[in-house]
């Protein structure tokens, strides 16, 4: 039963929920920075904002785009000329250290 509650809520599937919750919360997040941005004169682009984009992510269901242990599944999908590291990454901190790594006189794998 606290399986199935942490799937579907009523009629709302919670993958679903918490897509349209993120999409809320970092649209008022650009939104609220706009000026900021603009003052400094800096280009605010946010590509994974665009309606297009968001649309297409949405035809996909969210159990299609999550997978528990898997990261930037669509991604991985969409480029397998990628490099695993960078479509494996569950966080931006994971990409700065490999990228750290890689510009280090002796380099090591971005998985170690």
């Amino acid at each position: 039963m606290l399986e199935a509650s942490a799937r579907v809520a009523g009629d709302v599937n919670a993958g679903e929920w918490e897509d349209w919750a993120a999409l809320r919360y970092n649209g008022a997040a650009i939104r609220d920075c706009a000026q900021l941005f603009a003052e400094h004169g800096v280009n605010q682009v946010s590509p994974f904002l665009d309606n297009e984009v968001v649309t297409a992510c949405l035809r996909i269901g969210a159990g299609e785009r999550r997978r528990p242990g898997v990261y930037k599944l669509l991604l991985a999908m969409a480029r397998p000329d990628l490099p695993g590291w960078l479509t494996g990454r569950q966080s931006k901190a994971t990409s700065r250290r490999c990228c750290t790594r890689a510009c280090a006189p002796t380099t090591r794998s971005c998985t170690s």
